[in-house]
């Protein structure tokens, strides 16, 4: 506690010093060349727009020493989210937009001593940039009529390294600076490799891999009280991702359980507290008792309570509550009341509702859909990773025979369901000729049927269903179309397992035609040798090229 009070009054104190710097900078070019020709203004302009490219330097330096110390580079990205272009450079995702500020993501947990130089690098940069523009200037005899322009463009690249170098947390976005990444540097490694453990969960459970998720989750320690915040947060994100394994098995549902009590109890969760309440919610309702039920639904109300709660935890802690009155045969018509007065939550709560029955009991939705329950639809396709992950391909036949062309009120969320299925059966080899070319139909239908809304959060879900398409004609052995269908997924904003299932499947259909593939393959592995696709691209990526037949009509 003493010293998380230290640590804010250091933030505090290094958020003052860098405003005081800026605001000294300003000054300091009023009062000494307010009276040149430029004035005031003009060398303002010059010291904004200095500190402008000086942000890019800044990402430039990190970049430039992730290299340097054999880091990989994921993203490069200026500005935020709002990008005006992107593109990518071999394996390197890069955004530019307006330069106020940026970010370099790279992969991996570095060692202490690496990551001190990747964080001091950008600042260093700026700082050696500030002292090449003052003594280049004396070098090349500028006009001493140019002296204020030089100074402002100097002070621009001087302050915007120095106060990066300060210890603090921006009020407005909630990140460090790199002054306060070095200050938590050690704290911020093992924060960093939990990080990384999460995000091998999400991978192991989007593909069904139980096994190895559960190997992962009994391998770790149980978190003790002198854990940071940072790794609270993260071990909290994994022990979700556990609970959110479909069939989670009795005794990994009991460490789970164990883990996330301990971790609830601590106050300085933020609003990952609700995500620590709904872990709980979910394990008591696997239990299914009335009282289970009744304490589910409690767990839920804390989780709701948190302040900001993020709107997809809001999803499923109201999802959860419906499932809690459901199972004790209570009406839950307040809750959706509830739901429908927030405008911020998506549409789909049925959808969210039979996803989460289809986690909690996959094969009770599993004999649902077989008996013709149509609300089973909305709920199967979470559990299709599940079933091929368990090499249960019979049953992910079923739901492809079974499952009823999307239609009513929830037939975009029956869509999205009927995607995850056909996608997981086409990651399949060897499936009948009829088989693949219905999956073809299906997906060429919801490519050309759904309707993707306009900006930036409709681009995922159109990539994947179109890279579906393309897997579905790599199958039918309609080689040339793949890559074009791919084109949309190599742009977009990807996880290294989902770019690395892409080339996998442009991998094979540059095999087949006899074109260049190696490059891509490397990539590939290099990205994510799990990746789906990716095996079954090193395996065949040697094999002579492939006639294509001639056109069915789908």
């Amino acid at each position: 506690m003493i010293f998380d009070v230290l640590k804010r009054l250091l933030y505090f104190v290094g958020r003052t010093t860098a405003r005081l710097i800026l605001a000294a900078s300003v000054l300091f070019l009023a009062v000494a060349y307010g009276g040149t020709p430029q004035g005031s203004p003009v060398l303002l302009v010059v010291f904004i727009a200095a500190t402008l490219v000086a942000v890019v330097a800044h990402e430039l330096g990190h970049l430039l020493a992730c290299r340097a110390v054999g880091v990989k580079v994921k993203a490069f990205r200026i500005g935020d989210e709002r990008y005006a272009i992107r593109f990518r450079v071999r394996t390197v995702q890069v955004s530019l937009g307006w330069p106020y500020k940026g970010r370099v993501e790279h992969e991996g947990t570095p060692s202490v001593g690496r990551q001190a130089v990747i964080t001091l690098a950008g600042s260093l940069l700026d700082l050696a940039l500030a002292g090449l523009v003052l003594t280049g200037s004396r070098v090349a005899g500028f006009d001493q009529a140019a002296w204020p322009v030089t100074v402002a463009v100097a002070l621009g690249f001087a302050v915007t390294g120095l106060a990066n170098l300060l210890p603090y947390r921006s009020r407005s976005s909630g990140r460090l600076s790199d002054g306060a990444r070095l200050f938590e540097l050690r704290s911020d490694a093992r924060a960093a490799e939990l990080r990384a453990v999460h995000k091998e969960t999400i991978r192991l459970l989007r593909t069904g891999s139980a096994e190895e998720l559960l190997e992962l989750h009994a391998g770790l320690d149980d978190p003790s009280e002198q854990i940071s915040k940072a790794q609270a947060v993260a071990r909290t994100a994994i022990e979700l991702n556990v609970v959110l394994l479909p069939g989670l098995p009795e005794g990994a549902a009991r460490l789970a359980e164990r883990r996330v009590a301990m971790l609830v109890r601590r106050p300085d969760l933020g609003r990952t507290e609700s995500t620590a309440h709904l872990a709980l919610a979910l394990l008591l309702l696997r239990q299914g008792g009335w009282d289970d039920c009744a304490a589910a639904e409690q767990h839920c109300a804390r989780a709701l309570a948190v302040k900001d709660v993020r709107d997809s935890a809001r999803v499923a802690a109201l999802s959860a509550v419906i499932v809690s009155r459901q199972a004790r045969g209570l009406p839950d018509d307040d809750v959706r009341t509830m739901a429908a007065a927030w405008p911020a939550l998506p549409d789909g709560l049925e959808a969210s509702v039979a996803g989460l029955k289809a986690i909690l009991d996959p094969e009770a939705m599993l004999r649902a859909f077989r008996a013709g329950d149509p609300a089973a639809q909305l709920g199967v396709g979470d559990i299709a990773a599940m079933l091929r992950g368990q090499g249960r391909i019979g049953d992910l036949l079923d739901l492809h025979a079974g499952f009823e062309t999307p239609a009513g009120r929830d037939w975009q969320a029956q869509a999205q369901s009927l995607h995850n299925i056909e996608y997981n059966l086409l990651c399949v080899p060897g499936l009948p000729s009829a088989v693949i070319d219905q999956a073809a139909v299906r997906v060429r239908w919801l490519t050309d049927t759904y309707p993707f809304k306009a900006g930036e959060d409709a681009k995922p879900l159109r990539s994947a269903m179109e890279h579906t398409l393309a897997l579905a004609r790599l199958r039918q052995r309609r080689f040339d179309e793949v890559e074009p269908l791919c084109t949309s997924a190599l742009v977009a904003d990807l996880g290294p397992d989902e770019r690395a299932t892409v080339l996998a499947t442009i991998v094979m259909a540059r095999r087949a035609l006899g074109q260049p593939h190696a490059d891509l393959l490397a990539e590939a592995v290099a990205l994510s040798p799990g990746a789906d696709l990716v095996a079954e691209a090193r395996s065949t990526a040697h094999q002579a090229p492939v006639a294509q037949p001639s056109r069915p009509s789908s």
